[in-house]
């Protein structure tokens, strides 16, 4: 579950049944007085690392909070992205607030609206880290009105009791940019102030400034908030240019942020709030901070997105003091000079002739974005001198050519150099002529037919100005767009990881490392190597997401490999119980990367049908594996590797024949001789040891059904119990059945169709009446698994459907059909055994002819040595462990006895992992014997409940499914009360 957050405990009370929150100045941190600079943040799956990294980073340069940009509220990451970010801020001094994206939150009827926000604003709104507007109640900004009306935005703000403090983006509403007064008294009434982002760029589709930097459009909107005594909150941005999403669009950077900045200073009397529009949206191209690897990894953005821009960091930091202090731009911090270059990597006739199938993104993509032709071929600059500067000039070198650029005085300048193909750098010097900073080693600029990024990217590099008079080394102008490949052009087999055309060409397909190679040509299987940048030439690529069928070229391509490789691929020897040479040769033959790309770019449901039509070319389908006992989903037969489309396909068919097929047996085992074979064992141990009241009867359908839907006690005997222990060549196959009967069961780990009230207390009848509930859910299962849907209470927050089918055939151990055999058999067997285990415990512990206990003793009384010379007893914890019972009480004394002979020989034939069993009864309850001074044994005198209260048993659940350490026992599986050895009473 999510963690929950603390936050009205903070500053809050409840009045009416409606959210007061007080607006304590004392409490309330950071300050809700003065201007203010906040920074858009997108919530992503970044690491807390890295999001505590951009809070130090911003905190830095003065900006104080950042504007947290959720358009899912729902999400699981967003909650505990949340709650990291929350938690650190406040011990920086930096603050947070959320910010509705009501653009982003979907479409109908999946989308998110301001309801939906709730549970957030009531765990964060006291939170000490929450940022607090002029009135002193908590500020909520948002993107787009999201086609909210006003009195969406009263009911919003009585949930609240008014105490909240709104500055949302209305630039969508008509009268907006006008500020007309129909629109004011229709909205006047429910903001604090305004806060619009179109302003931010260029005009497009009517809205924005005239010329880059214009806050024209602006200026009726802070005009009108000093009017009504609100507060205008304004966009800062270097550029907008979007090559994704359905999108591709150029809004000019060029001299936008300096131009705005100054601006922004001229009217600082009238503006409250600033926003950087963006820290950290890659895909918009105008973030200032740093672009985190995991946070985006779409093969579109992936293309222009990866380029630096945090050298304009300082420069805001200059202007945020001047915005805050008194208007005036100083270098920032202890610097001599402040500043940064900036510009794109491609002129104006740059020819990119990349196609989809060589870079694997849509053609919209390639194409020149909307506004191309504003993208000049020039530099630009933001320098800002000290307060006795005059006289200071610049030289700017550009692929071999010299300008000079005089006139440079206090504070900032700004300004536009030519540019040209080849190296760039700059050198900044004062009125002596002396070179005090320098700006360069950033990206070539290329023209002509080299495009590196494969698109019309014209996303800048920004470059720093560093104090020193020694230049950068120039970066080597030799990048080149290198996802094309020649369609038939196959290497040899990679033998050390290495690929592609700087490595002899060679293929990644047919090489232990994976199938993918990568833009740098190493072989791998990971997003990195097979998207953006990777060489078609040399291995498989994910091409982006597919909703129509292959086309001609991609069916001809795969149906066409050279006959070499094919023969390589077809003749992997499957054939092994070995399951790490099993895995091994699944990469080898490139069935696991084609598999994993496979789902990615067709998703995963009913990924089964477009398997079939894919690699088989059918237009019809003679396949169905979403039920059991189906005779549809068979493995390949006499089909050979060499026919299928393209040829590692055939493994993925081998697999998905086995696993049914293993469905199929496990069915069969089960329900048929599982329950015969079982009914004679209960039999015997009811006769043994008597029947388990009714009232037991919960209980025990429960810990049958966590006992299929667990790895508890699916390990087989552990003679010496020990951490980790693992399942051997089975893991991953007992695994898998663990999770088809996870699915199979309730999401409270109870079976669906059937309660204890309808079984009897016939144990022999109640284990066929659970067995045949849970089979009966199996088919529910097979369309988790071959159908991509995922299994009841789980979402997409918790795992994607297409990585929830990969786990099941990720390490290929359904390729060989003798270890299916053998899984089948060993998660039968186990399952049985370890429900008698349950059984026998459960009817010993009813009473029937003795009264069991577990004898535990600490070695001052019966040494390690001594212990392991007692037939049946096991040295754990510095303690003696051994099975006994009692006898006598009341009048006479109450001694204990360990099993021994024939009893001890009739418990093993029941519970044959005995040291295990010892093992996790001394786990359950062990402060009795811990604690022999408080809990006395055979006393006759009332004790403690923490002396007598036995812990039930655990049932174990899905949750309990754990792929690298499996459980051996849920705990208190075994649960007997524990006492002395007889030697030992009243000497421990």
């Amino acid at each position: 579950m999510p963690s929950q957050r603390r936050g009205l405990g903070y500053l809050t009370k409840t009045l009416l049944g409606a959210l007061l929150l007080t607006p304590d100045g004392t409490l309330a941190s950071p300050s809700s007085t003065g201007k203010k600079v906040f920074a858009h943040y997108m919530v992503g799956d970044s690491t807390t690392q890295h999001r505590q990294q951009d809070i130090k980073d911003a905190k830095t340069i003065g900006i104080d909070g950042f504007s947290l940009n959720i358009g899912k509220p729902d999400r699981a990451l967003v909650r505990a992205t949340m709650n990291d970010m929350f938690d650190f801020a406040a011990g920086q001094d930096f603050g947070l607030h959320i910010s509705m994206d009501l653009w982003a939150a979907g479409n109908p009827p999946d989308r998110k609206y301001m309801p939906d926000y709730k549970s957030l604003f009531v765990d964060f709104f006291g939170h000490p880290a929450y940022d607090r507007g002029a009135n002193g109640f908590p500020m909520v900004t948002t993107f787009s009105s999201g086609g909210t009306d006003n009195l969406t935005w009263e009911d919003w703000r009585d949930q609240f009791a008014q105490q909240v403090f709104v500055i949302p983006n209305l630039d969508a509403i008509p009268g907006y940019w006008e500020f007309h007064p129909g629109f004011w008294e229709h909205w006047g009434q429910v903001v604090d102030g305004l806060f619009s982002w179109e302003s931010a760029w260029p005009l497009r589709e009517g809205k924005g400034g005239a010329f880059p930097g214009d806050i024209g459009p602006d200026m009726p909107l802070i005009k009108g908030m000093k009017t009504y005594k609100k507060k205008y909150m304004i966009g800062l941005s270097p550029l907008q240019y979007k090559d994704s999403y359905d999108t591709n669009v150029y809004r000019a950077g060029d001299l936008n942020l300096p131009t705005r900045m100054q601006n922004i200073l001229a009217n600082r009397d009238d503006i409250y709030y600033v926003n950087v529009l963006t820290w950290n949206d890659g895909p918009e191209s105008h973030y200032i901070g740093s672009i985190w690897p995991e946070q985006n990894t779409d093969p579109e953005p992936a293309h222009y997105m990866k380029l630096p821009h945090k050298g304009w960091q300082r420069v805001l930091g200059s202007f945020i003091a001047a915005f805050k202090g008194d208007g005036v731009m100083r270098p920032f911090g202890g610097d001599t000079v402040t500043g940064a270059f900036w510009y794109k990597s491609i002129l104006s006739d740059t020819k990119c002739s990349a196609t989809p199938k060589d870079v694997g993104i849509e053609q919209q993509y390639l194409n020149r974005p909307e506004s191309y032709e504003t993208a000049t071929d020039k530099g630009a600059y933001a320098v800002v001198l000290p307060q006795d500067a005059s006289g200071w000039s610049m030289r700017v070198h550009s692929g071999g050519k010299t300008d000079t650029i005089t006139g440079l005085k206090a504070g900032l300048n700004s300004g536009n150099t030519q540019l040209n193909a080849g190296a760039q750098s700059v050198e900044l010097l004062n009125s002596a002529g002396q070179v005090v900073a320098v700006a360069g080693g950033g990206r070539c600029v290329y023209g002509g037919d080299a495009c590196p990024d494969c698109t019309y990217n014209v996303n800048p590099n920004v470059v720093e100005f560093t104090s020193g008079s020694k230049l950068p080394a120039s970066s080597k102008c030799d990048e080149k767009c290198t996802a094309s490949g020649g369609g038939d052009d196959w290497g040899d087999i990679s033998k050390d990881g290495k690929c592609g055309p700087d490595h002899g060409n060679t293929n990644c397909i047919g090489s232990t490392f994976g199938s993918c190679c990568s833009l740098n040509g190493e072989c791998g299987m990971s997003t990195a190597h097979c998207g953006t940048g990777c060489i078609k030439s040399a291995g498989i690529c994910f091409g982006g997401k597919k909703t129509v069928d292959d086309n001609a070229a991609e069916k001809e391509r795969d149906s066409n490999w050279p006959e070499v490789l094919v023969n390589e691929i077809c003749n992997l020897d499957m054939d092994t119980e070995d399951t790490k040479a099993l895995t091994s040769r699944w990469i080898q033959s490139g069935a696991a990367t084609w598999f994993l790309n496979f789902l990615r770019e067709r998703g995963a449901e009913r990924w089964t049908d477009k398997f079939f039509k894919k690699v088989m070319d059918q237009s019809s389908l003679n396949f169905d594996c979403t039920a059991v006992l189906s005779g549809h989903c068979s493995g390949p037969g006499e089909k050979k590797c060499a026919t299928y489309i393209p040829p590692p396909s055939y493994y993925v068919h081998l697999q998905i024949g086995n696993l049914h097929s293993a469905i199929d047996q496990l069915w069969a085992g089960m329900v048929t001789n599982g329950i015969k074979n079982l009914a004679s064992r209960i039999k015997e141990v009811v006769e043994t040891y008597g029947t388990p009241p009714e009232s037991k009867n919960a209980l025990i359908l429960n810990m049958f059904v966590g006992v299929l839907t667990s790895l508890a006690g699916m390990s087989g005997h552990v003679s010496d119990i020990s951490p980790g222990s693992t399942m051997g060549k089975f893991a991953n196959p007992l695994t898998v059945f663990s999770g088809i009967f996870a699915q199979a069961s309730a999401a409270d780990g109870s079976v669906k169709r059937i309660t204890p009230e309808n079984l009897n207390h016939d144990l022999e009848k109640a284990y066929g009446n659970m067995f045949t509930a849970v089979m009966g859910q199996l088919n529910d299962t097979l369309l988790t698994v071959f159908g991509g849907v995922l299994p009841e209470g789980w979402s997409k927050d918790d795992i994607s459907p297409e990585d929830y089918v990969w786990i099941h055939f990720a390490k290929g151990e359904w390729l060989n059909y003798h270890l299916k055999d053998e899984a089948v058999n060993l998660y039968v067997s186990n399952t049985q055994d370890r429900f008698v285990e349950f059984a026998t415990v459960t009817a010993m512990k009813a009473g029937g002819k003795n009264r069991y206990r577990l004898l535990a003793s600490p070695s001052k009384c019966i040494s390690e040595a001594e212990c392991k010379k007692k037939d049946g007893a096991y040295f754990y914890k510095d303690h003696c462990l051994a099975f006994g019972y009692i006898v006598g009480g009341g009048i006479a004394p109450t001694t204990p006895y360990p099993l021994e002979g024939k009893e001890l020989t009739t418990l093993r034939k029941f519970l044959p992992d005995l040291n295990g069993a010892l093992v996790n009864n001394f786990d359950c309850f062990p402060y009795p014997t811990m604690h022999r001074d408080e809990c006395p044994p055979f006393t006759s005198f009332p004790l403690p409940d923490k002396c007598t209260d036995i812990p039930d048993p655990t049932i174990p659940s899905g949750k309990d499914l754990d792929f690298t350490n499996p459980l051996i026992y849920p705990k208190c599986y075994v649960n007997f009360a524990t006492v002395p050895w007889e030697k030992c009473i009243g000497k421990e």
